[in-house]
């Protein structure tokens, strides 16, 4: 059965997103606990002030929730193991707490891996209707890490596109969908890819077609007009962040 997950910068509207989701789609059930509980049980540094220690131990409970997951059940994640490859790019590259490169290699081998057991990743990307950002006690609520954190999820999105084998399995990843604009919006792209069951759309039955009437089964294929202006990728200060290689996103 489907696996999803919902990721984005802070304050973006996953958790509205999500509740929405399970409205449409109420054979979907969410984890009972989030990241955000390990946060607060653990008393974690996160955001701008991250660790090692505090991304090792969001990731192992994210993926935790992935192996407890049943094949028959039907899911949806807040947040994804990816999300943990941003958070950690950002502080290695702003030089923030303990975060080297040699712990960012090892969070993307980790997480590339973990993210198989996922159907589709969404993504909420920034635009003209982001929601204002709210202090709720964990999310930070500076604009430019906001942006930066957006715009490096916009940098995966692309290299999922480009079948990139670092930070993705090639040929054996989720689909990795943008789904923006107002509520209602972002539910009707959701539509696009999921039927009333909740589960996706065949070849034979998929609502997506390209120019020549082709049915579109990868995201890969797909190009909207303000999903494309979205895609802008951080210049990241660093160059090494993969174990001394020139790769960046």
């Amino acid at each position: 059965m489907p696996l999803i997950s919902v990721s984005g910068t802070q304050g973006i509207g996953k958790s509205t997103f999500i509740e929405d989701f399970i409205a449409n789609w109420p054979m979907y059930r969410t984890m009972d606990k989030t990241y955000r509980d390990v946060i607060k049980n653990n008393n974690l540094s996160i955001n701008q002030n991250t660790t090692k220690e505090s991304q090792r131990i969001i990731l192992e409970s994210i993926i935790e929730d992935l192996r407890s997951v049943g094949k028959d059940e039907y899911v949806i994640f807040d947040r994804s193991p990816i999300d943990n490859i941003v958070y950690s790019i950002w502080a290695y590259d702003k030089n923030k707490g303990d975060i080297d490169d040699a712990f960012v290699a090892d969070c993307i081998n980790i997480s590339r891996h973990a993210s198989q057991k996922l159907d589709v990743m969404f993504m909420i990307p920034m635009t003209k209707q982001n929601p204002e950002l709210v202090d709720d006690g964990l999310r930070d609520i500076d604009p430019i890490y906001q942006s930066e954190i957006d715009e490096l999820f916009k940098g995966l999105k692309k290299k999922r596109e480009e079948n990139d084998d670092v930070f993705f399995v090639k040929n054996d990843s989720p689909m990795f969908i943008e789904v923006f604009g107002s509520r209602e919006a972002r539910i009707e792209i959701a539509r696009l890819y999921l039927n009333e069951e909740g589960d996706f759309y065949g070849e034979e039955d998929s609502l997506i077609l390209d120019s020549n009437g082709d049915a579109i089964t990868s995201n890969n294929d797909i190009d909207t007009g303000e999903a494309q202006q979205l895609r802008e990728v951080l210049g990241l200060q660093k160059d090494n962040i993969y174990r001394g290689d020139k790769y960046q996103i």
